[in-house]
């Protein structure tokens, strides 16, 4: 989703570690990267220097130049993981920084941003540029000249900034799910009300919760919305159930009133909580028929 936002530098990066852990080996010789990357010595060289210096942001392996040898040497632990490099290289980009700082309401100016990505002014105005590629594919845009910058439908926005997070998401260390008060109570309701869903899908529906919620306190409230999603039934549990037993505990524990969540609003987390599990038949069946009564 982002890779168009990365930098020359976050690419060979990227490319880097991806073509070594994929490929399993210790040990490379230069000439072998540098027909895979299509690189000069030089250039090889500058790629590995890179490749080190990553290591202070994320530590999971090792990579060694060997001068007398000409080969490289490079060593993954075994929690290494190419998804964490990814939301690593993307955290940086300076369209993420900026959709970062208008979500949290700490977008201020080009100036700021400028120094928070230490990129120059120029830099900043291609860089956001190129976010309306990635905007576009969301029915999104972006405009500095207006109070708002990021232009679309709420429930388009909600949705992007679900997959945004969602695609960086590390349940060790959720800045999302650190929001939200009272957090293992409404996990817990989650799993009373609809034992179908599964963790992973419980913790994806609790951050669009914590999004929603951001949104809201923001003044980004939902007023349009599809015929679909407006006639939309869960066919396992009511939109009324959901919203006493789920959305009503939400909202308390986090001081805001469910009573004031438009229709649409309520429609919009009822199908975005549909939608959001992954069903297998095996565990629908183990569901005991007096549940459905409920």
């Amino acid at each position: 989703m982002f890779h168009v936002l990365f930098d020359t530098t976050e690419k060979q990066i990227n490319q880097f570690l991806t073509y070594c852990y994929e490929r399993n080996q210790t040990t490379y010789s230069t000439k072998e990267l540098m027909a895979a990357f299509n690189y000069k010595t030089s250039k090889l060289l500058s790629v590995i220097q890179q490749v080190e210096l990553f290591q202070e942001q994320y530590s999971e392996y090792t990579v060694n130049y060997q001068s007398e040898s000409k080969t490289i040497k490079i060593e993954f632990s075994p929690r290494f993981l190419l998804s964490k490099v990814y939301a690593i290289l993307v955290e940086r980009t300076v369209g993420f920084t900026f959709l970062d700082l208008l979500f949290k309401g700490k977008y201020h100016s080009l100036e700021q941003l400028s120094q928070e990505t230490y990129s120059s002014l120029r830099t900043i105005q291609r860089k956001l540029t190129e976010l309306n590629q990635v905007l576009a594919n969301y029915h999104l845009s972006y405009s500095l000249r207006k109070g708002n910058p990021l232009e679309g439908k709420e429930y388009y926005i909600r949705y992007f900034y679900h997959v945004m997070y969602w695609q960086l998401f590390d349940e060790t260390d959720s800045d999302l799910l650190a929001t939200i008060r009272d957090k293992q109570t409404i996990a817990t309701q989650i799993e009373r009300h609809a034992p179908y869903m599964r963790k992973i899908d419980c913790n994806k529906f609790l951050s669009l919760l914590a999004i929603s919620l951001q949104r809201i306190k923001q003044q980004h409230f939902i007023v349009e919305i599809p015929d679909e999603i407006t006639t939309f039934e869960h066919p396992l549990m009511t939109k009324r159930k959901f919203t006493e037993c789920i959305l009503a505990p939400f909202f308390q524990a986090n001081v805001y009133a469910v009573s004031d969540l438009t229709d649409e609003e309520i429609s919009f987390l009822y199908f975005m909580f549909a939608v959001m599990n992954t069903y297998l038949e095996e565990d629908l069946t183990e569901i005991h028929q007096d549940w459905f009564d409920n």
